[in-house]
Order: C-alpha cells, then sequence, then structure tokens
C-alpha cells in the first residue's frame, strides 16, 4: 500500500498515520449514530444495509484531497482548488455532512440546517494535513488549515476546533514525551486569540466524558472526545475499541483518535486482522498523499 518506510521515523509514523485513518474511518461506520455498544467489539470489518463492509467515507475522502492541494502556490490558492475538486467529486463521495451538503448546493434536512457551518468536517480533514508541517510551532501550519477549514466550515467553533487538532496532531511528533495535557498546552499556545467560550469549554478536557447519546457532529465536543479517547489508550486498537464505545459519530472518531495513536505507536496498527478488508482500491492515491505529506514536512 504505501513506500517501505524505516520503523522508528518520522516517515513511518506519518505513513502509518493516514493508514490508520482510513482504516478507522471504514472500521467505525457501521456504528456511526447506531445503538450505543459495550466493550469488547469484535475485531472484524462490518458494513451496513447501504455501505460495503470495508468501505471509507466521506472522512478518507477529503482527507485526501485536503491533502492533495498542498502543492498550491498558497493556502488560498489550495483552498479554492479544493472547492473545485469537491465539486467535481461530488457525485461519488459516500457519507457527506450537512455542510458539506450545503457548500455544494446539495438538499439538507430540516433538522440539520441549524447546524451547517458547525459541524466537525473541517477539523475531521485538516488534521492530517498538519502532518505536512514540521515543527512544534510553525506559523504555516495555521495559515494552511485556517484556509482549508474555512472552504466549507468557516464558523468559528469548527475553524477552532481545526486549528487545535492540527497542532495536537503536529505535537504528537514533536514531543518525544507526549501527553494529552501537554499537547492541549502547546495548542492553546499556538493557536491565538481562541475565544472565551471555546477557552472555557477547553478547560474542562481533563474530566469530559461523553454523553450517552454518543458524541455529536458538533467541532468542539469531537476534540474533547478524540483527547479523552486518545489520553485512555495504548495501541490503535485502542482508540478503535474506545471510539466504538464512545457513539455517535464514530467513524471520525475511529479515524482521528487511531491516526493520533499510530503516530505515538505505530506498530501496533501492523498487529489488527483487518487492515486486509479495507478497500483499499476506493483510495488508490494513499500513498502518493503520503509522498505531498512528507515531501511538504522536508520544505514547509
Amino acid at each position: 500500500m504505501i513506500p517501505q518506510y524505516q520503523t522508528g521515523t518520522d516517515e513511518f509514523a506519518v505513513a502509518t498515520a493516514v493508514l490508520a485513518y482510513a482504516t478507522g474511518d471504514a472500521f467505525g461506520v457501521s456504528y456511526e449514530f447506531e445503538p450505543l455498544v459495550k466493550a469488547p467489539i469484535p475485531k472484524v470489518m462490518l458494513g451496513k444495509s447501504d455501505w460495503p463492509a470495508g468501505g471509507v467515507s466521506d472522512d478518507t475522502l477529503l482527507s485526501l484531497m485536503t491533502i492533495s492541494c498542498i502543492d498550491a502556490p498558497n493556502p488560498e490558492a489550495a483552498s479554492e482548488e479544493f472547492l473545485v475538486k469537491l465539486r467535481a467529486s461530488a457525485t461519488t463521495l459516500r457519507g457527506l455532512g450537512p455542510t458539506t451538503r450545503h457548500a455544494l448546493g446539495i438538499f439538507v434536512e430540516e433538522r440539520e440546517v441549524g447546524i451547517i457551518g458547525v459541524t466537525n468536517g473541517g477539523m475531521m480533514r485538516t488534521a492530517l494535513l498538519s502532518l505536512g508541517f514540521a515543527g512544534l510551532r510553525n506559523q504555516k501550519r495555521q495559515e494552511w488549515v485556517r484556509a482549508l477549514c474555512a472552504a466549507t466550515h468557516f464558523k468559528t467553533e469548527a475553524l477552532y476546533a481545526a486549528l487545535m487538532m492540527a497542532e495536537v496532531f503536529a505535537s504528537a511528533l514533536e514531543l518525544e514525551e507526549w501527553s494529552v495535557a501537554e499537547a492541549l498546552r502547546i495548542a492553546r499556545e499556538n493557536v491565538s486569540d481562541i475565544p472565551a467560550e471555546i477557552s472555557a469549554l477547553l478547560d474542562s478536557a481533563a474530566t469530559f466524558e461523553t454523553a450517552e447519546s454518543g458524541v455529536s457532529l458538533n467541532p468542539i465536543e469531537t476534540l474533547l472526545a478524540v483527547l479523552s479517547i486518545v489520553g485512555k489508550s495504548e495501541t490503535v486498537w485502542d482508540a478503535y475499541e474506545g471510539s466504538i464505545c464512545a457513539g455517535g459519530d464514530t467513524d471520525t472518531l475511529a479515524a482521528l483518535t487511531s491516526a493520533l495513536v499510530a503516530l505515538r505507536n505505530p506498530e501496533s496498527f501492523y498487529q489488527l486482522p483487518f487492515i486486509d478488508d479495507v478497500n483499499w482500491a476506493e483510495i488508490p492515491e494513499v500513498s502518493e498523499r503520503i509522498d505531498q505529506l512528507l515531501k511538504n514536512r522536508d520544505s514547509a
């Protein structure tokens, strides 16, 4: 699926994070907004009546599309390029959220109108993009994540959740001793002018618990849920199982949490029995996107 990178390197960790993200997306989609389940979760790739087992959702497809724009001359051009590609691919994307559907002019149900622009899709698809910018503090990372998130998700909560998640992902590679608390502290330092109401929510990260109804599409809630699950996960499987048990938007949770854990413990991903059950043929560009991230890390 990918070129062979030496274990223990940033290249190996980044490549594995991308694969874990896609696998988590495919693994989590069958549980998305279904009744809550408890551990142990079977280590089997399931499907739905309208979804083939191993098929990825828009989480992976849009994340890879976002990464593909990293070669643009500047963040603004990348944002425009993303929208062009999004419109061209609209009919082939499964599982689009209300904000992205709205951006494409696709029908949004009345019950979803109120959350347009305040969903986790922008954060979801820019998290992997952040790995294309090396350094614990990199202003370019903030500029590119902001521009590409705002292409569809332009409201305050969505933007700041994306910027915070990008810094959390970056610190997972940059810090020798990484913890959720330290990652969040650094992210809050790197993201300027966080609105007071969002900062207050971030203060509750250490005690955050998912609702009995599961994790919603709200970006700050999703950010806090990801941090909570990752804080309890030593392996990629721990992240998958914790995401499924959290309920709600399980494919997004499993994708984000597993990618974060894979950056710290990539070897644990390759111990999973269902990696080959992902429909990798749906995303043949994955190797090219990893290459783009790594090349940009060397230049940005």
